[in-house]
């Protein structure tokens, strides 16, 4: 078995290191994600097959949402403490419009070594919220 907890999702981290944690998690999720079809269609009388599957269908994509609200939160949330610990004297709404992609000057006017911390920091919150995904 596999052991995801011992690997460090962040700035360092290779893109295939990425791209082969997405495949495992693929080849775990698929068969999980349709099993509920099959034994619904099995088990339902005939009459109700079609309500089965929407239901399913329906609870698949209100999961979907649910669980991409939650990881933009804990992102945001997670990234705009930790750039608040680096830069404490910047506003907390420039740092956030900063991580919402507006076109800010916060990596422009850093040293070198501080846009460094700074994009570690982002993409280990980028890490932390793959690692949701997983469980």
């Amino acid at each position: 078995m596999l052991d995801l907890s011992s690997t460090n999702g962040g700035y360092n981290t290779f893109h295939g290191a990425i791209a082969g944690f997405k495949i495992i998690e693929g080849f775990g999720c698929e068969p999980a994600i349709q099993l509920g079809y099959t034994v619904g269609q099995v088990k339902a009388p005939r009459t109700a097959v079609s309500d089965i599957t929407a239901f399913l269908t329906y609870a698949q994509i209100a999961g979907l949402a649910l669980s991409l609200g939650i990881a933009t939160t804990v992102f945001l949330n997670g990234a705009t403490h930790d750039i608040s610990m680096i830069l404490p004297n910047l506003p907390r709404d420039f740092i956030e419009a900063s991580i919402n992609g507006a076109r800010t000057t916060i990596l422009d006017d850093l040293s070198p070594s501080l846009r460094l911390r700074l994009v570690e920091s982002i993409a280990s919150t980028a890490g932390k919220v793959f690692y949701l995904n997983v469980a």
